[in-house]
């Protein structure tokens, strides 16, 4: 199809963010060249990409940013919620199995901040799962953000320390045409939630490679992006690499809770 038609389509298109290459949108420097030039370098982007007489061009402008980005090292404040990874052995993908390992880790933490446990920490039994951690949360005195897995989707829920439960984000998007239905853009818009003060955005696992979801934290004013994942299958090397594409044009935290051994 003409390029100007392939552009307005990707650019429309779910299943298009979908790709992780298409996070480098994520990189434009928006503090260093103001938002109208940082939305002029994607358009530019976007028509290089469709357009292959201008492929060079587009990647030389792609290491441009990235050095930008290099450059402007501003850091951003620590989170107040904390990471735990449940990946305590190799016996199953989930930590269904691992619940009392979870207790004793969470009896070794000494701060009092919220805890972020990784996607499907809840899987299998959820009535058994939803008191364990309740009562977890009560008897400990720390909010639990906790990754749930059931027939409904996927979901992130708070299990505040004085037996509330609160569901504080529903995946929009999984594994396109495997396991999920393409989502709209427009139902990535969701308002943050306040967290010991912060404003945080939830992204599930898949969520966490789409433009979208960073685009909603960024409108959104986030200060902190929760993201909760399953990645055992997913080495060091690709994770870095994904922190790398994915880093911030403004001043954010992200915390990343996983299903993977400490490293």
């Amino acid at each position: 199809m003409p390029p100007v038609a392939g552009v307005i389509l990707w650019a429309a298109s779910p299943f298009g963010f979908g790709h992780p290459l298409f996070g480098v949108f994520s990189v434009i420097p928006f503090q260093v060249l103001g938002a109208l030039a940082g939305l002029f370098a994607a358009v530019v982007i976007l028509v290089g990409m469709a357009i292959r007489r201008t492929l060079g061009a587009t990647l030389a402008c792609l290491v441009a940013l990235g050095v930008i980005s290099v450059i402007n090292a501003d850091t951003p404040s620590p989170s107040v919620i904390e990471p735990v990874r449940t990946g305590f052995g190799e016996r199953s993908l989930f930590p269904v199995e691992d619940w009392a390992a979870i207790e004793v880790t969470l009896a070794q933490r000494s701060g009092s901040g919220p805890l972020l446990f990784p996607e499907a920490t809840i899987g299998h039994d959820a009535k058994r799962g939803y008191e364990f951690f309740s009562h977890l949360a009560q008897s400990h005195g720390r909010d639990l953000l906790v990754g749930v897995s059931d027939p409904s989707g996927e979901m992130v829920v708070r299990f505040f320390n004085d037996g509330r439960i609160a569901t504080v984000h529903r995946q929009v998007q999984g594994v396109p045409l495997i396991n999920d239905e393409l989502a709209w853009p427009s139902q990535f818009f969701a308002s943050p939630v306040e967290v010991d003060g912060e404003r945080v955005s939830f992204a599930i696992c898949y969520e966490a490679f789409l433009p979208m979801t960073w685009l909603r934290a960024l409108v959104s004013r986030s200060t902190t992006v929760a993201v909760v994942s399953n990645d055992r299958w997913s080495p060091a090397s690709t994770k870095v690499a994904h922190a790398k594409l994915l880093s911030f044009p403004w001043l954010a935290t992200v915390v990343l809770a996983a299903n993977a051994p400490e490293d």
